[in-house]
């Protein structure tokens, strides 16, 4: 991770970062995680799909 030429953040692989999302219940709280995820990206990223996944099937 560093910044390039014109001071934007860039990495250069690996895991970089994660998000979280906070709410009154935990489906608001996944809702806010994923919209953490949208504003972020960059060439080659990725992100789970299972936020939360194990926390809304015991509830």
């Amino acid at each position: 991770t560093g910044n390039d030429s014109c001071g934007r953040t860039v990495t250069a692989g690996g895991r970089v970062l994660g998000i979280t999302g906070t709410g009154s219940t935990i489906a608001r709280a996944i809702d806010r995680a994923y919209q953490g995820v949208a504003g972020i990206d960059f060439e080659q990223s990725y992100f789970r799909k299972d936020i939360g996944f194990r926390a809304v099937k015991t509830t």
